[in-house]
């Protein structure tokens, strides 16, 4: 079973509704949980199974604009941990994936919105293809992997985040900062041609 239903708005925070934040926790996080339970009971009956929820490269860190998407992520990424530590050694293989960025139109939505500052974080890695997402998600199955990292992006900021995690978030942060500054010159050239 692969729970890959999933949505997104990015935005500030200060601008996200609390129907934003609920509508993620309600979709990404116990949408997951209602369709694990819906199988699980007959996978422990027949002492087999596969369980694959996706979550987001913004389930491993916290990604400027996603408060309300990269919470619900982190809870997926939670839960999954816990759902394999619970059914390990009972026949059910579990497994999360971090895709990146995908081109589907769920990140053409999802571009609409996305601050300046997270458009400078995403131009750092690629899109993938749906079909290499896919793809990389069967041979994960094929090879009972827990952790599936499709594209070689996903994977360096895997290993990137874990060996060095003091390293991203003032990498992130200064990306946020050199887009904040543009912003900001951008306004005052645009007042001062104005005037």
């Amino acid at each position: 079973m692969i729970n890959s239903g999933g949505v997104t708005r990015p935005g500030y925070v200060q601008d996200l509704s609390l129907d934003i934040f609920r509508e993620m926790i309600e979709i990404n996080y116990l949408g997951t949980i209602y369709i694990t339970k819906a199988v699980l009971n007959g996978m422990l009956r027949r002492g087999s199974g596969h369980i694959v929820n996706v979550s987001s490269m913004a389930g491993l860190v916290g990604v400027f604009g996603y408060t309300a998407y990269g919470a619900s992520k982190f809870a997926v990424r939670g839960f999954t941990d816990a759902l394999r530590a619970e059914v390990k050694g009972l026949g059910i293989d579990v497994s999360i994936v971090y895709p990146p960025d995908t081109d589907t139109p769920q990140l053409a939505y999802d571009n609409k919105y996305k601050p300046p500052e997270t458009k400078a974080i995403s131009r750092l890695n690629s899109v993938l293809p749906p079909e290499k997402v896919a793809g990389a998600i069967l041979d994960g199955i094929i090879h009972r992997r827990y952790m599936i990292l499709p594209g070689f992006d996903s994977k360096l900021s895997y290993w990137l985040i874990s060996l060095s995690g003091a390293l991203v978030y003032p990498a992130m942060d200064w990306l946020v900062a050199r887009e904040r500054r543009k912003l900001k010159a951008l306004i005052t050239r645009e007042s001062t041609e104005s005037s």
